[in-house]
């Protein structure tokens, strides 16, 4: 579908998209939001990498995961693909901070993980305003 709709943007969000940055991921239901080291060459790179048309948004609860899971993978990828990956929230908070709201946790990983305030900009809000053209 991304070679056949090349001006059509994708994103790719929730659990089996994040679960797929590592390798070894099976595609297993009882099992979305994996633990543990990331194993480098799962799919979700290469669809980032190889399609222009195709963007993550990382911030579901399955990205927020994805980047806790293996701060030293999430570190590289945030870097890797800065470019690529758009903000969206699944907070349910209203009031957008504390534990239940992933979003406020997600914009706290990327300052972790992101030392660049570029690119941290970029990640947050630059890339949202250039896929929808705001």
């Amino acid at each position: 579908m991304l070679e056949k709709y090349p001006h059509t943007i994708f994103i790719g969000h929730a659990q089996t998209f994040w679960a797929h940055i590592d390798k070894n991921y099976k595609d297993d239901t009882s099992n979305l939001y994996p633990k543990g080291k990331v194993t480098p060459g799962g799919l979700t790179r290469p669809y980032l990498r190889d399609y222009p048309n195709f963007y993550g948004d990382s911030f579901s609860g399955s990205g927020l995961n994805a980047f806790k899971r293996d701060e030293e993978h999430g570190r590289n990828f945030f870097v890797q693909h800065q470019d690529k990956l758009i903000y969206g929230s699944d907070c349910n908070d209203s009031d957008g901070f504390g534990e239940k709201c992933q979003g406020a946790q997600m914009i706290a990983e990327i300052r972790k993980l992101v030392p660049d305030p570029k690119n941290k900009a970029k990640i947050v809000l630059g890339e949202c305003k250039k896929v929808f053209r705001i």
